[in-house]
């Protein structure tokens, strides 16, 4: 039973950063992508391979989504369709083999390229 708990938590957590960070992108693949990088870099620091901080504490867009759920914007149904959708990416990532992203563990917004 702890096991599946803390599966869904990481895919919880994994689904907030997707939210803050792509949840208004157009393209599906775009916020599985994102999904992938959190996975990636939780997987490398549990095998001590990489000294992250934790999913909350590691990416910026966590605190969008947390900005968000304390207002009531997620119970809105633009927010709420993003959610669910970064919830889907965020379940895709870590119940797939596949890995789009071949392991990476940094993504940059279109913003600043």
């Amino acid at each position: 039973m702890y096991k599946i708990h803390a599966h869904m938590n990481l895919i919880t957590e994994t689904a907030k950063v997707v939210y803050g960070e792509a949840g208004g992108v157009k393209e599906d693949e775009e916020r599985l992508w994102v999904a992938h990088v959190v996975k990636n870099r939780h997987m490398l620091q549990k095998q001590g391979k990489y000294r992250f901080g934790s999913i909350r504490k590691d990416f910026k867009g966590y605190g969008r989504w947390e900005d968000n759920w304390k207002n009531g914007e997620i119970r809105k149904n633009s927010e709420r369709k993003a959610w669910k959708k970064s919830l889907k990416a965020a379940w895709k990532a870590w119940t797939s083999k596949h890995d789009p992203t071949h392991g990476a563990v940094f993504f940059v917004q279109g913003d600043y390229i």
